[in-house]
């Protein structure tokens, strides 16, 4: 009964003071990046499993998303690949990470593109 009494207080403890969020759905964009030298010039990133995270309760509105990209996507680009990385913070603290994935593939462009591409990269 004792270890019953004590499971039961512990459940209540966590359902009362903290809360799970979702934070970002599997297979959505998060964020776009320019792809170069591609058939298309925008690639969405994402997560492929939804991200929860569980905080202590009102905590949540101090949540913040940190995005770190590659400088530079260069065609061609895979499903699935991971791009970056999301590392979602609480006080400046990192409580969860996960890969930033390609939500579609993009095959090279033709000459004129990749050329074109070339030409912008010289000047940036």
């Amino acid at each position: 009964d004792a270890r019953i009494s004590s499971s039961k207080k512990l459940l209540n403890y966590g359902f009362r003071f903290y809360e799970t969020n979702l934070i970002h759905k599997a297979n959505t964009a998060i964020t776009t990046m320019r792809v170069w030298k591609g058939k298309q010039e925008q690639i969405s990133l994402g997560v492929t499993k939804d991200l929860y995270i569980t905080t202590a309760k009102g905590a949540f509105k101090r949540v913040k998303n940190n995005i770190q990209v590659e400088a530079m996507i260069e065609a061609p680009v895979t499903q699935g690949q991971s791009y970056g990385e999301i590392n979602i913070m609480l006080n400046k603290n990192k409580i969860a990470s996960r890969p930033l994935v390609a939500m579609s593939s993009i095959a090279e462009g033709s000459i004129w593109r990749k050329l074109v591409d070339n030409i912008k990269l010289m000047f940036q």
